[in-house]
């Protein structure tokens, strides 16, 4: 009985933080629900474009080749981003919510990049 009880322990723990990070728990399901989501990953989308360009603006003059590898690595991270979400959201491909899970796996990866981009800036 204990075993059983464990995890859900656990889980119960978890939703706090689960729910801190979960900005559309509080809207009402689709279409409303999606858009929610769509918008929250174009706010992750924006926080990936801001620190690019604190980059970008860094290195077009001073360092042109860096500039280039930053483009490139860029490019490269996009076609990782979208094949990671495409595993990462498989089981979900046919069904009615899958915009949200396709959403969400980008936020996720976006959010990560952010740390990413941002670890660049602060240690030149």
């Amino acid at each position: 009985m204990i075993r059983a009880a464990f995890p859900i322990f656990f889980v119960a723990l978890a939703w706090p933080a689960f729910a801190a990070e979960n900005p559309c728990q509080d809207v009402q399901k689709d279409p409303a629900f999606t858009a929610c989501w769509r918008e929250e990953f174009k706010k992750s989308e924006a926080e990936v474009a801001r620190r690019l360009r604190v980059l970008a603006e860094r290195h077009r003059k001073d360092e042109p080749n860096l500039h280039r590898l930053m483009t490139e690595a860029q490019r490269a991270w996009l076609v990782w981003r979208e094949a990671a979400c495409r595993v990462d959201t498989y089981e979900s491909k046919g069904g009615s919510g899958f915009s949200v899970y396709w959403d969400r796996c980008q936020i996720k990866m976006n959010e990560a990049r952010v740390v990413e981009l941002q670890e660049m800036i602060d240690n030149p």
